[in-house]
C-alpha cells in the first residue's frame, strides 16, 4: 500500500481557547437522529473547529476523522484511508488488502463497511472534513450507497465549501438530513463578544466592539483579522477608524499593512517561503529556508506570534488559508520566481520522504515536468502492482509527450493505462520508442514488459500474429524472470489458442495464469485467467461450468473488501450465458450490472460489449423500439473510439435487426461494409449472416456455400452457439430446396447440440422458420418448448388476425409508414409481422406474398 498521511485521520485537537457554540452542539446532536449531517459554508466560518470541538465534548461517541485533499480524489486513495481510519479502531475485522484495478474499490470498501458496522452495538461518527475537494462520481456513489444504507449504528458528517454533488434532496425528503449553513455558523453577537474577550482578549468598549462585529458579519476568521488589526493599532479607536475609512477593507491590504509589515524581514522571508505548501514540518521549513539561503529557520517565531498557523498534529503545521492566500498574493508581486522555487524543492524534499503524492502534486503546479518525471519513474512498478491506474493517469496526463517519450518506464505505465482503461489501443507507439531508448537487442526487463504488453494489447485487439511476435521477443529479452510479465505472457498464450481452436492449450495456459496470480496475490491476472476461462467454457457449450465460475468468482470478490476487477466482465459472461438458455429477465439483470460496473471503472470499450448484449435480449423480447434506441446509445458512444472489435458488432448488429425486420437491401448493405475488411470475410459469424440474408432473399445456393463456410470453421474452433445457428439455418434452406430428410436431419442435430445445456435461444431467433420442421420431429422436451415458446406459439401457420389486416393493406399499395399509422403500431414493430408474413407464405418479397395470399384466398 502506498504511504498514508496519518495526521490526516486525527481529529483536530481542542484548542485552549475556543467558544462554546451550544445551539450549534444542539443541533449536532439532533441530527444523529439522522443519516448525514453536512456543513456547509465558505472558508473561515469554523466547520472544522466546530467539528472537532464537538466530538471532543462526545467522548462516549466513536468516530473516524478524515481530512481530505485534492490528492484523495481518486476511489483507489480515499477507499484506503476510510479503511485505514477504522481499522485502527477496530483491528479484529479482515480488512485484506489485495492488488487492485479498477474504481470498484471504494463501492466494495463501503459495503464491507455497511456489513461490519451493522455487527457493532457502539455508535460511530464518520467525519469528511474539506469535502468539496471530491467531485468523482464513483466517490460520490459510493457515499450515496453508504447513506442510502447506513447502519443505524453510523452517523456520517461532511464539511464542505461548497453544495456536493449528491441526492441532498431526496434524502432531505426522507428525513435523512441535517444541514447547517453560513446563517448558521455565523457568530451571534454574543458568540463574537465572547471569541473577542475570551479567545483574543480584547477589551472593547461597546461601541468598538458593535462596529467590529457588524464590520465582519458574523465571519469568523474577519473577526480574527479585524481584532488583531485592533490589537496591533496606537488605540481601538484609531483601528475602528481605518477599517471603517475604507483603508483596510480589502483583507489583503489589511494583512499587508497590519500584519505582514510589522513582522521582521526574516519572519516575512519565511512567510513567503512557507505560502506556496500546503503542509509543512520543521524538516521541511529548514530545507526550503535553507535551500533559498535564507538563514536559520524561522517557525518557531512564527508559531510564537501566532501568525495564523495552526497544527495539524504535532508534527506538521499550516498557514490559515486566507492568510496563506494573501502571502502568495503578495509574493507573485515582489518575487515571482518564489512560488515555482520552493514547490520544486518541496517536490524534491517529498520525493526524497516518499511521499510521492505530496512530491507530484508540488512538481507539477511548479510545471518542473523533468522533476515530475524523475519523482514518478521510479514509483510506476508500484503503481502497478496496486493497480493505482487512476492515479497515475492524471499524473501523466499533465506531463508533456517528450517528457514521457525520454522516460522508458512512463512509457510502460502509459502502456498499462491504455490496456486496462483502452483495450490496448495505442500501445505500438511506445513500444518502438522504449526499443529506441533501451538496447532491445539484449536483454533487458524494460523491454520484455513493453513487448509483453504489447502481445496483451495485440492479443486483445485479435492481431495474433503480432501477439505472437511480440511474445517470442519478449520471452527473449526477459531476463528478471518476473511473474508479472510471465503471467501476462502466458495469457496471451491462452487467448492465441482460444482464437486458433485449441480448446484444450487455452484452457490450460488460463488455469496457469489463474495459478500464477493466486501464487504472487495478484488479482489482475487471477481474475482475468479465471473470467476467461469461462468465457472459453461459454464459447465450447460448456454453460453450467462457466456458469458456476462466473457465480464463484462474483462471491469471492463480494467477501473482500477491494475493488472487484473485472466484475463487468464476470456479469457480461452471465448474461450471455442467460440469454443463451432464453433466460431474458437474468440476462438482463446481469447485462445492467456490467454496465453500471463498466462506467464506475471508465471502462468504454468493456461498456461497449454490454450494451450490445443489452441490444440482443432488447432483440430477443421483441422490443425492436427499445433495441434500436440501445443501438444509437452504443454507436454514440462508439464515437471517437478506434476499436474494430466495437465497430464489428455494430455493423453485425444492424445487419442482423435489417433481416428480421425483413429489410434486406439494407442488410446486404451493412454485410457489404462488414465485408469491406478483408480479414471478416472468413469469420463464421459472417458467413453466417450471408447465409441468412442469402435464405431470405431466396438466393439457396449462394446461401449453402457460405454457410458450409460457416459450418468447417465453427466446427474447427468448437464455437457451440454459433454452431447451433448454422445447422438450423442449413436446415430452413435445404427445406426450402425440398430436401427435406437432409432438414431434419441437420435440424435434429441442431438439437442435439443444443439440448444438454437448454442452449435455445439460437432456435428461437429464427422465428417462425423452423415450425414446419420442428412439426416433423419425434416429440421431446426441446421440440415441445420450441413450438409452445410464446414466441412460436402456434400449432400450424395460420395466418393471425392481425397479419391479415397487413396483407390487405399491402396489397392496397399502402407503404410501412401508412400501414404502422393506420394499426397504430410501431414500424418496427410491422416489420416483424411482414417477416413473420414471408415466412409462413414462404416468399421473400412484398408482390409475392400478395399472389400466395390470393391463391389461398386469404385476400381479396
Amino acid at each position: 500500500m502506498l504511504q498514508l498521511i496519518q495526521t490526516k485521520l486525527v481529529v483536530p485537537p481542542p484548542r485552549e481557547r475556543v467558544v462554546k457554540r451550544s445551539r450549534l452542539y444542539q443541533r449536532l446532536d439532533h441530527g444523529r437522529k439522522q443519516r448525514l449531517t453536512l456543513i456547509s459554508a465558505p472558508a473561515g466560518f469554523g466547520k472544522t473547529t466546530l467539528v472537532s470541538a464537538w466530538l471532543h465534548a462526545n467522548n462516549q461517541t466513536r468516530n473516524v476523522w478524515l481530512t481530505l485533499n485534492d490528492h484523495d480524489n481518486d476511489p483507489l486513495r480515499f477507499a484506503q484511508y476510510v479503511q485505514r481510519g477504522f481499522q485502527a479502531q477496530l483491528p479484529q475485522f479482515n480488512w485484506q488488502w489485495l492488488e487492485m484495478m479498477g474504481h470498484q474499490v471504494v463501492i466494495n470498501l463501503i459495503t464491507t463497511l455497511i456489513n461490519e458496522l451493522h455487527e457493532q452495538s457502539e455508535q460511530w461518527v464518520l467525519v469528511f472534513d474539506d469535502y468539496q475537494m471530491i467531485d468523482h462520481p464513483v466517490i460520490h456513489e459510493a457515499i450515496s450507497t453508504l447513506i442510502e444504507h447506513c447502519p443505524p449504528q453510523l452517523h456520517i458528517l461532511l464539511t464542505c465549501r461548497q453544495q456536493p454533488s449528491l441526492p441532498l434532496a431526496r434524502w432531505r425528503a426522507r428525513n435523512w438530513l441535517t444541514t447547517l449553513g453560513v446563517n448558521d455558523l455565523r457568530f451571534t453577537d454574543n458568540e463574537g463578544g465572547e471569541f473577542l474577550r475570551e479567545v483574543m482578549h480584547m477589551r472593547l468598549n461597546q461601541h468598538v466592539e458593535s462596529q467590529v462585529l457588524q464590520q465582519s458579519a458574523g465571519w469568523i476568521a474577519g473577526l480574527q483579522l479585524a481584532a488583531l488589526a485592533l490589537s496591533e493599532a496606537p488605540s481601538p479607536e484609531q483601528g475602528l477608524r481605518a477599517l471603517n475609512s475604507g483603508q483596510a477593507s480589502d483583507i489583503s491590504v489589511y494583512l499587508l499593512e497590519e500584519v505582514f509589515q510589522q513582522q521582521p524581514t526574516s519572519i516575512q522571508q519565511a512567510l513567503l517561503a512557507l505560502a506556496p505548501l500546503e503542509r509543512f514540518n520543521r524538516s521541511l521549513a529548514e530545507f526550503i529556508q535553507q535551500a533559498l539561503a535564507l538563514g536559520p529557520s524561522q517557525l518557531e517565531a512564527i508559531i510564537e506570534r501566532q501568525l495564523f498557523i495552526g497544527a495539524l498534529d504535532q508534527e506538521w503545521w499550516q498557514l490559515h488559508p486566507l492568510f496563506r492566500d494573501f502571502l502568495l498574493q503578495h509574493a507573485s508581486l515582489v518575487e515571482p520566481a518564489l512560488r515555482n522555487n520552493v514547490l520544486a524543492l518541496a517536490a524534491q524534499w517529498c520525493g526524497e520522504q516518499h511521499y510521492i503524492h505530496d512530491a507530484m502534486h508540488y512538481a507539477l503546479q511548479a510545471q518542473a515536468h523533468q522533476l515530475a518525471a524523475n519523482i514518478l519513474a521510479p514509483w510506476v512498478g508500484q503503481f502497478v502492482r496496486e493497480a493505482a491506474f487512476y492515479t497515475l493517469r492524471p499524473w501523466l496526463d499533465q506531463l508533456p509527450t517528450h517528457v514521457i517519450w525520454n522516460e522508458p518506464r512512463l512509457c510502460i505505465a502509459q502502456m498499462w493505462i491504455l490496456i486496462t482503461l483502452r483495450n490496448g489501443e495505442g500501445v505500438q507507439g511506445y513500444i518502438e520508442r522504449i526499443s529506441q531508448l533501451v538496447d532491445s537487442s539484449e536483454p533487458n526487463p524494460l523491454a520484455a514488459e513493453a513487448l509483453a504488453l504489447g502481445a496483451l494489447a495485440a492479443t486483445i485487439t485479435s492481431k495474433l500474429e503480432q501477439a505472437t511476435l511480440w511474445g517470442e521477443q519478449a520471452k527473449r529479452l526477459n531476463t528478471s524472470n518476473d511473474p508479472v510479465i510471465q503471467g501476462v505472457m502466458t495469457f496471451c498464450l491462452a487467448v492465441v489458442a482460444h482464437f486458433q481452436g485449441d480448446a484444450e492449450q487455452a484452457e490450460m495456459f488460463y488455469q496457469q495464469t489463474e495459478t500464477l496470480g493466486q501464487t504472487i496475490n495478484s488479482r489482475f491476472l487471477s481474475t482475468v485467467g479465471a473470467v476467461n476461462r469461462a468465457g472459453l467454457l461459454a464459447d465450447l457449450g460448456h454453460f453450467n461450468r462457466a456458469e458456476q465460475l462466473c457465480l464463484s468468482l462474483i462471491e469471492q470478490s463480494q467477501a473482500l473488501p477491494t475493488p472487484r476487477p473485472f466484475m463487468a466482465g464476470m456479469h457480461w459472461m452471465l448474461a450471455r450465458i442467460y440469454h443463451q438458455r432464453n433466460q431474458l429477465a437474468e440476462a438482463m439483470a446481469a447485462t445492467e450490472q456490467s454496465l453500471t460496473n463498466s462506467k464506475a471503472m471508465d471502462n468504454r470499450y468493456m461498456w461497449c460489449v454490454a450494451q450490445a448484449q443489452r441490444v440482443a435480449i432488447l432483440q430477443s423480447l421483441n422490443e425492436y423500439p427499445q433495441a434500436l434506441q440501445a443501438l444509437q446509445q452504443l454507436e454514440e458512444q462508439a464515437i471517437g473510439q478506434e476499436s474494430e472489435k466495437v465497430r464489428l458488432i455494430i455493423q453485425q448488429t444492424r445487419c442482423l435487426i435489417a433481416i428480421e425486420q425483413h429489410d434486406l437491401s439494407q442488410a446486404a448493405q451493412w454485410l457489404a461494409l462488414i465485408n469491406t475488411n478483408q480479414e471478416e470475410i472468413n469469420n463464421p459469424s459472417n458467413q453466417w449472416l450471408g447465409g441468412l440474408l442469402a435464405l431470405r432473399q431466396g438466393q439457396f445456393d449462394q446461401a449453402s456455400a457460405l454457410l458450409d463456410k460457416a459450418l468447417a470453421t465453427a466446427q474447427r474452433i468448437n464455437y457451440v452457439p454459433l454452431l447451433i445457428s448454422i445447422h438450423a439455418t442449413i436446415a430452413m434452406v435445404l427445406a426450402r430446396q425440398g430436401q427435406l430428410p437432409k432438414a431434419i436431419g441437420q435440424l435434429q442435430h441442431a438439437l442435439a447440440i443444443a439440448e444438454p445445456e437448454s442452449i435455445i435461444q439460437p432456435l428461437l431467433d429464427l422465428h417462425a422458420g423452423l415450425i414446419p420442421l420442428l412439426q416433423q420431429l419425434p416429440s421431446s422436451p426441446m421440440v415441445v418448448r420450441l413450438l409452445h415458446h410464446n414466441r412460436l406459439d402456434t400449432d400450424d401457420l395460420a395466418i393471425t388476425p392481425r397479419e391479415h389486416e397487413i396483407l390487405r393493406y399491402l396489397a392496397a399499395g399502402l407503404g410501412n409508414r401508412a400501414i404502422a399509422e393506420a394499426l397504430v403500431i410501431a414500424e418496427s414493430t410491422l416489420k416483424r409481422h411482414i417477416s413473420n408474413l414471408y415466412l409462413k407464405l414462404d416468399v421473400h418479397n412484398r408482390t409475392a406474398a400478395i399472389v400466395k395470399a390470393r391463391e389461398q384466398g386469404l385476400i381479396d
